[in-house]
């Protein structure tokens, strides 16, 4: 038996030692899937590879165009290194071409056949100056993953469709209504072909992908990532020129438009713990939870899954449902309640705004819809009752800032709304204007216009409008103005100097106020003339002249802006139509202060003097000065309520010097107090 083995040990020697013999098997192997490869044969290429390779690789018969997109090299291929990782595994170097290309073939040995086929080939890229190596049946199992997803999209099942995505954008599409998954399948890849010929470019980590393909209205970016050994998609975009088919995130996409029909079915059922659910808590508490749903219909879920539009911004979103009455634009916040980051995403309906397009041009916005009506009647029902604790409460920010901020019970029977009757407001008409809402009601015999204002999701009345003359028609504006004139009177009757000076503009105090700690006497005939009914104000830039009385008996007041709010700068007290019965107050308590530091007699008959009326005097002897024809405190509303309201001059002129050039001066009080 010897003689016959050492031949043919001989032989097999000198078989392994014969240049080109060495790693037959290895280049067998590579050769055969090389060269089936290039024929295009799947079958061959199969044959050559691993049950695993197979598998992931080549399970559509679409893998050998796809390999086309790898870019493999091409050429002779010539084994470098063998590393024999096992006795069934070998890591084989190849330099492929010319240009000696590296490649890395990975055999196993099949366990049945005995038969070394390639299980893996790790390919070295070049990308961004980045040197990686890529596995070729990541590669090949990621272009079929996404073969898979398009087609899946287009026409596969549901659940097929969400079998190719990752578990949070499955839940995200699965809890879409069918024909809304419909409306957005189309949506996303209506723009890519229905064939084979993907020209994707493809950016690959160790378990993240992007795949960009271009599209006849954009590009389609996919994000996808390795899970349990299986690429799934975890995000889809769309970038377009054109806004109506440019999407960000087909996630995001889903969560917003989930969120809109869960809101949508809770308003239409009138659930609202289901809607408290569906919007921001703002939204819910101060325009939901307390309103009558039926009394504003909105569009049903069920028949606008094709009609709508939505607009992603960073943390906001659009819906919009156009009909041909109107355009519905749900706006929706993304909740950033939640501090942890692996949070699942979610948008809560913030406002609803409808659009007529009647030619009305109205813009409703939901919450004005809903609470104006009922915010206005509660502002009415306080400020007939003069509640000011109330009237702050349904007030806006800058009606309160300019009115009701300053404004007791007391104040409020003193100031002038007379023009409101005290009966109950019965609309007439409404007209939405965004955030300001107008609503105009019957209010005894007047019509009257409130005007409300939509202040961070809250409705709050910001004016009222009333049918006046010779003043401005803005309650706001009216009271602002009178405000001033009724602390001043308080000042005076109460010698509260501090509540004079936040009363008066700065340059009333810087010659009167500042100069004393006692009225002076003149001042203490001021309230009998500033008690009189309001006839007319006068608004020119940051002045503004009121007109109390007539050209017998009343005040003009100039008032000047001193910082956000309304002045005294000066007070004509008018007891006459003549020069002589007319006195600056500002300028006559100068006088007076100054008559009263004089130490002689000589002296103060030096100052400038004239006339002084009548009915200007001090606090002990002021009603034994008053003229006949001076309306007590007590009748002032009744004998004005008959008068005409007078011509005002313009605002320079209102405080013009007396006709004969000399300053109105008042010779102080000397008698015993």
């Amino acid at each position: 038996m010897s003689r016959i083995t050492l031949p043919v040990l001989l032989i097999a020697s000198n078989f392994w030692m014969c240049p080109g013999c060495a790693n037959f098997y290895e280049r067998q192997t590579i050769t055969g899937w090389v060269s089936a490869l290039e024929k295009q044969d799947l079958s061959a290429l199969k044959d050559h590879s691993s049950d695993e390779f197979s598998q992931k690789a080549l399970r559509k018969d679409i893998a050998i165009d796809d390999f086309k997109l790898l870019r493999l090299p091409k050429g002779d291929v010539s084994i470098a290194e063998v590393e024999d990782v096992s006795p069934t595994v070998k890591l084989v170097t190849v330099e492929v071409g010319k240009r000696k290309r590296r490649q890395q073939y990975r055999l196993t040995r099949e366990p049945k056949t005995k038969k070394w086929v390639v299980d893996e080939v790790l390919v070295r890229q070049t990308r961004e100056g980045l040197k990686v190596t890529k596995s070729v049946t990541e590669q090949m199992d990621l272009l079929l993953s996404l073969r898979e997803f398009l087609d899946a999209w287009r026409a596969g099942t549901h659940q097929e469709l969400l079998s190719k995505t990752t578990p949070e954008l499955g839940r995200q599409l699965g809890e879409l209504p069918p024909e809304f998954l419909a409306s957005l399948t189309d949506r996303m890849v209506g723009n890519q072909p229905a064939d084979a010929k993907l020209r994707p470019d493809v950016q690959m980590d160790q378990d993240v992908a992007v795949v960009r393909l271009p599209g006849s209205d954009g590009d389609m970016v996919l994000s996808c990532r390795l899970q349990n050994d299986a690429w799934k998609v975890s995000d889809v975009a769309v970038e377009s020129a054109n806004d109506g088919k440019h999407i960000p995130s087909v996630s995001k996409l889903a969560v917003a438009i989930s969120a809109t029909v869960s809101f949508l079915l809770a308003y239409e059922s009138g659930d609202k713990p289901a809607l408290a659910k569906t919007c921001t808590e703002r939204f819910f508490r101060e325009s939901l939870a307390v309103a009558d749903l039926s009394s504003i219909e909105l569009p049903g879920p069920t028949n606008i899954a094709k009609d709508f539009e939505v607009s992603l911004q960073d943390r906001r979103a659009d819906f919009v449902i156009r009909r041909r009455a109107e355009t519905v634009k749900i706006n929706l916040v993304r909740d950033l309640a939640g501090t942890d980051a692996d949070a699942p995403l979610q948008y809560r309906v913030d406002e609803v705004t409808i659009y007529e397009l009647d030619g009305t041009g109205q813009e409703k916005r939901l919450s004005a819809s809903l609470t104006a009506h009922a915010v206005m009647q509660v502002f009415s029902e306080a400020l007939r009752q003069r509640r000011p604790t109330m009237l702050r409460k349904t007030a806006s920010s800058d009606f309160n800032n300019r009115v009701w901020q300053f404004v007791d019970e007391a104040a409020l029977k003193e100031l002038p709304l007379s023009e409101l009757e005290n009966k109950t407001p019965h609309a007439i008409s409404t007209k939405f204007q965004g955030a300001l809402t107008q609503i105009t009601v019957m209010q005894g015999s007047r019509e009257v216009t409130y005007v409300l204002r939509d202040q961070g999701g809250k409705i709050r009345v910001d004016d009222v409008l009333l049918p006046v003359v010779d003043r401005p028609a803005s309650l706001k504006a009216t009271l602002e103005m009178m405000l001033p004139v009724r602390n001043f009177i308080i000042g005076i009757e109460t010698g509260n100097i501090g509540l004079l000076q936040r009363t008066s503009s700065a340059e009333f105090n810087r010659l009167v106020w500042k100069q004393t700690k006692r009225v002076p006497d003149i001042g203490y005939a001021a309230p009998r003339f500033l008690q009189m009914k309001l006839s007319a104000i006068r608004v020119g830039g940051d002045e503004a002249i009121v007109i109390l009385g007539d050209d017998q008996w009343g005040a003009r007041i100039r008032l000047v802006k001193d910082s956000s709010n309304y002045a005294i700068d000066e007070i004509l007290m008018i007891a006459g139509p003549e020069s002589s019965q007319r006195v600056r107050l500002k300028h006559s308590m100068r006088v007076n202060l100054a008559s009263v530091g004089l130490r002689s007699t000589a002296a103060a008959s030096s100052l400038p003097t004239g006339p002084t009326p009548a009915a200007i005097s001090g606090p002990a002897d002021r009603d034994r000065h008053l003229p006949a024809q001076a309306p007590s405190t007590g009748d002032t509303r009744g004998k004005n309520a008959e008068l005409t309201p007078p011509s005002v001059a313009p605002l320079t002129d209102t405080f013009g010097e007396p006709a004969n050039g000399q300053a109105v001066s008042t010779t102080p009080d000397t008698g015993t107090r």
